[in-house]
């Protein structure tokens, strides 16, 4: 399981919680306007989807984690997106490409491409259905290992009605199945969970087909597949469910109201008892909490490890931060860094980045990093050859020169209030330094030595320890 947030990736695995920020330091070569952790083997080997947006169209690029940067690999044409990846058979992965239309495709995105399932079409209607539209406009899918493959969506052929349709290994014709209904109620479906390919459930809300909420006329939907026909299966919380996970043993389903398990074989379900508000105040000290707020869970995801530990990702009306859930006592917890000690730690992570006009707005500040300095490099070295460069050359007065260190590695650089200035800075450095290459960072390394220079003479006028921030 992984959590993605705002200031962390963390990878959670058995009774241990890994923060990842080097996911969070590595930039995406092109703007997007929504990116999603879609798959892949995490932390190893990942894949996300970046989705942009122009005035008339759209289109969504994955990309591969390698090293301490990303691949694209994957392009949809415009007006397409990927709505989903996931692992498949044979080392292959599948995503679900969704269009403007009503219209979807499969595509193999890893791994031997094989033979590709096809979505059930309807004949077209003159004057009132045209060619290619599927029967059911899928939302969701589950693959599974073993090569079947789940879809669910919207049937075309049904009004508030929803269907699945479903491939075996290597079956380019799927068979669709249309989901029991409610009766009067409508059914809003959320999504599909596979187990086994004689075992899958599909889960949602049910609602007024008249519009509006009544809580008279609201539940929860949940159907259930045994291999050959789909049954509903009763939920007493008329909530709705927002997400599921199911085991051969049992199904935990959230909603609104909370979590419910129920075991394989039982027609009861029991409510799942979350933190109370003593131990979130105690848990999330750090968020101040108020002491007299009432903790309401809303359950955002519900997730059962192969170890059968439950995970719920979840928010507490009294508190908007994102907290994680486990059913079994984790025997470490990971704190992120606060402030400006989170951003030094993500920096060893951070590829170089050129710097420009955005660099405050991600936290950093313009370094002119000038040289990398080695291990016979004098202590207090004062880079005579530099400062011949810089003399007479009084629009530097507001530059600090410094002896910087990230890592274990010592360079000498310059610390640039303005892009304009630090550009001009390079240039005069390469032209007067032979076989130098300075570069303009967005970069905000600790300072080891601060090197006053007389810019008129280009002497020395201080070489002294950087004083120590506390951050």
């Amino acid at each position: 399981m992984y959590y993605n947030g705002s200031d962390m990736l963390a990878e959670i695995q058995g009774d241990t919680i890994t923060p990842h920020p080097e996911y969070l330091g590595t930039y995406i070569p092109e703007p997007f306007s929504n990116l999603e952790v879609i798959g892949g083997a995490w932390p190893k080997h990942g894949i996300i989807a970046v989705a942009r947006a122009a005035a008339r169209s759209s289109y969504t690029t994955l990309y591969e984690k390698q090293g301490n940067g990303w691949r694209s690999f994957a392009v949809t044409p415009v007006g397409e997106w990927y709505a989903g990846v996931q692992p498949w058979s044979k080392g292959r992965s599948i995503a679900l490409v969704l269009s403007m239309g009503f219209s979807y495709r499969w595509a193999v995105v890893s791994g031997p491409r094989g033979t590709l399932p096809k979505p059930a079409v309807l004949p077209p209607v003159p004057d009132e259905r045209p060619a290619g539209v599927v029967r059911s406009h899928a939302i969701a899918f589950a693959a599974l290992q073993s090569g079947d493959l789940f879809a669910l969506g919207q049937d075309q052929l049904k009004e508030d009605a929803w269907a699945v349709e479903r491939w075996a290994p290597d079956k380019a014709v799927g068979v669709v199945d249309s989901l029991p209904g409610a009766g009067e109620l409508a059914v809003d479906a959320a999504g599909i969970v596979a187990i086994a390919a004689n075992d899958a459930f599909v889960y949602g809300s049910l609602h007024n087909r008249k519009g509006g909420y009544d809580p008279k006329a609201s539940g929860s939907y949940l159907a259930h597949f045994d291999g050959k026909t789909w049954s509903s299966v009763p939920v007493a919380d008329n909530a709705g469910i927002t997400s599921l996970a199911a085991t051969s043993d049992a199904i935990w389903a959230a909603s609104d109201h909370g979590l419910y398990k129920q075991t394989r074989g039982s027609t009861s379900w029991v409510p799942v008892a979350l933190p109370s508000d003593a131990q979130v105040r105690v848990a999330l000290a750090s968020a101040s909490v108020p002491a007299t707020a009432p903790v309401t869970w809303t359950i955002k995801q519900v997730y059962v490890d192969a170890s059968n530990v439950v995970w719920l990702g979840a928010t507490a009306a009294s508190n908007l931060d994102m907290v994680i859930l486990r059913s079994k006592p984790s025997s470490a917890v990971w704190h992120a860094p606060a402030g400006s000690k989170w951003t030094q730690s993500v920096q060893q992570f951070r590829p170089y980045r050129a710097a420009d006009q955005t660099c405050e707005f991600i936290g950093s500040r313009i370094f002119v990093m000038l040289y990398a300095a080695t291990k016979s490099t004098p202590k207090d070295y004062d880079y005579p050859l530099t400062r011949a460069a810089l003399k007479g050359h009084t629009e530097f007065a507001e530059v600090e020169f410094a002896e910087t260190e990230e890592f274990g590695r010592h360079y000498f650089g310059a610390f640039v209030p303005e892009l304009s200035i630090a550009n001009r800075l390079v240039k005069v450095v390469e032209a007067g330094v032979k076989g130098s290459k300075p570069v303009a960072l967005c970069r905000d390394p600790k300072r080891v030595r601060i090197l006053g220079i007389d810019l008129k003479t280009g002497n020395v006028t201080s070489n002294k320890p950087a004083p120590q921030v506390e951050n």
